[in-house]
């Protein structure tokens, strides 16, 4: 221990009497290393995510897909939620979940918008969670009929509320149906986009609530014990093939799968760009270590004299090689602590980059286990940029050395190992550049892509009415017009117009298509289409071309 001290001492004093070079060197590698802990971060946050639930190795995520219409994987309807949860034996209990928005008023404030979700009954129970003050759902809280209760969110009632355990027993109105808060949901359900919920409350649907191909739930199962994820998956396949026969219109086309939680976070897609960042960021890393190695090495080689006194005066080879290696490993450590302030720097520039709605830049953080990685790199990268600059310099022929003038020549054998570490950064540089490249171009193809209709000046808004007060066509209508003549009276606004769905996001209302004065084709294969409804002056606002017609 007191050599490694010295070997220190002696390290901090050289990078001291040398300070051009150790910030260039270290600002070199902490900018590698901030790239690489920030891209690690992220893919820590999903890869090894901190899911809302007990023993989450037991639990299944069932989704639908439908290969036909592109839709990779979606939610399930809550209809084929009965049937799971019927006819599925390899699972425990099942339970459903899904967004939902309100309108709260309170008798002493404006009303407002909250957001949250609609779970099945058992939810809680399915996940082994339970809440921080009061009581979950009861079994049949979820049915038609019941009284409607809430559980009110952890972080809305630390922030509205103060924490008031007396919330619990009080009423609030969502959309004008008075709701009794029965319990403070636990904080770890505040992940990801569950994290946005201020209320969660019970679906109170049945089988003909919503229509079959309304897929807007997402299903979780907990594993009856000795039960696999295997044996779930070939049961729900069996499910979904019965329901394909007995509703081809609603379910042609759409299977259902079972994963594991964990498993199901990411889809094929995500975890190609994940991979192709963590090597993208790994390449930089090497570059970056590359290029220290070279000035180590001319470093090394204006140090020749210096060297050669030692060995000289009898140190070892292995013990000029532990002191250059132990000023390697004083650079990373620099390097390190400067790469996680800019780690963390890249991280809240993402969230504010991305307007604090992506959940994954939201939870990236700089935790435990980016510690462990950092300090992990910092202790890998002095073998990969210092040993061979060591080698190479402690190899040297001391009396050569000891020349006047000798101690600047470098070397053949030095001038090949910087020609290959040169060679090397090139070759990566190039890669790197090849790639870089390719993201630019469908960056800029995703910016120029024509879109079917001008969107310069254009700004949308999603209203939803509350059901209580707006309950026939004629006062939505009144609502609507009245709503879009206020509007165009706004200064600098040209026209309003209404439509079901968003442009190039919504994909509007399925349904099955029947020509007048055509037979219905066989129900098996009637076709199927998503319908916007809009205004006259739709058309002419968004400067969407016909075909032809009006």
């Amino acid at each position: 221990m007191d050599t490694l001290f010295q070997d220190l001492r002696f390290g901090v004093r050289a990078m001291l009497k040398n300070p051009s070079f150790a910030v260039v060197a270290t600002t070199t590698l902490a900018l590698a290393i901030g790239v690489n802990t920030a891209i690690f971060s992220l893919v820590s946050v999903i890869v090894f995510a901190d899911l809302p639930m007990q023993e989450k190795e037991t639990v299944s995520v069932i989704r639908s897909a439908n290969a036909q219409q592109d839709v990779e994987r979606t939610g399930v309807s809550y209809a084929d939620f009965l049937d799971i949860r019927d006819q599925v034996r390899s699972l425990e209990s099942v339970s459903a979940l899904t967004g939902a928005q309100w309108v709260m008023s309170t008798d002493d404030g404006e009303p407002f918008r909250v957001t949250g979700n609609r779970i099945s009954a058992n939810t809680l129970d399915t996940w082994r969670l339970s809440t921080v003050v009061g009581r979950g759902f009861l079994p049949g809280e979820d049915l038609p009929g019941a009284p409607p209760v809430a559980i009110m969110a952890h972080n809305f009632w630390v922030a509205r509320f103060a924490s008031d355990p007396d919330v619990v027993g009080s009423t609030f109105r969502l959309d004008g149906v008075e709701y009794t808060v029965v319990g403070i949901m636990t904080p770890k359900m505040e992940f990801a986009n569950l994290g946005e919920a201020e209320f969660w409350v019970p679906t109170r649907m049945d089988r003909t609530s919503e229509p079959a191909d309304q897929r807007s739930f997402y299903i979780t199962g907990r594993l009856r014990p000795g039960a696999t994820h295997e044996q779930v998956q070939e049961e729900v396949s069996v499910v979904s093939s019965r329901l394909a026969e007995e509703y081809p219109i609603s379910h042609e086309g759409w299977v259902l799968s079972a994963k594991p939680v964990q498993e199901s976070l990411v889809n094929e897609q995500a975890k190609t760009i994940l991979l192709l960042l963590s090597m993208t960021v790994a390449f930089v890393l090497l570059i970056a270590c590359a290029n220290v190695a070279n000035m180590l090495l001319a470093r090394a080689t204006a140090r020749g004299r210096e060297l050669a006194v030692r060995a000289a005066l009898g140190a070892r080879r292995i013990r000029l090689v532990r002191q250059l290696l132990t000023e390697a490993f004083l650079i990373a450590l620099a390097a390190s602590t400067l790469g996680l302030v800019l780690a963390k720097g890249l991280l809240e520039a993402l969230v504010l980059i991305s307007a604090g709605r992506e959940p994954v830049f939201l939870m990236a953080d700089l935790d435990l286990r980016v510690l462990l990685f950092t300090l992990g790199v910092a202790l890998l990268t002095p073998l990969a940029f210092g040993l061979l600059p060591a080698l190479s310099a402690s190899s040297g022929d001391t009396t050569a050395s000891l020349k006047d003038g000798s101690a600047r020549s470098g070397g053949r054998r030095g001038g090949r190992t910087r020609g290959l570490l040169v060679g090397a950064q090139v070759s990566l540089a190039v890669m790197l550049m090849i790639v870089a490249g390719l993201m630019v171009r469908t960056v800029i193809s995703l910016q120029s892509r024509t879109l079917g209709f001008d969107p310069a000046g254009l700004l949308t808004a999603t209203i939803d009415l509350p059901d209580d007060k707006y309950t026939d066509d004629d006062a939505i209508r009144q609502f609507y017009r009245a709503m879009q003549d206020q509007v165009l009276a706004l200064p600098g606004v040209t026209g309003a117009e209404l439509a079901s769905s968003r442009p190039s996001i919504g994909l509007g209302e399925r349904g099955v298509i029947e020509m007048e004065g055509r037979p219905p084709a066989a129900e098996e294969s009637r076709p199927v289409g998503f319908v916007t409804t809009v205004t006259p002056g739709y058309f002419e606002l968004l400067g969407l071309p016909l075909q032809s017609g009006r």
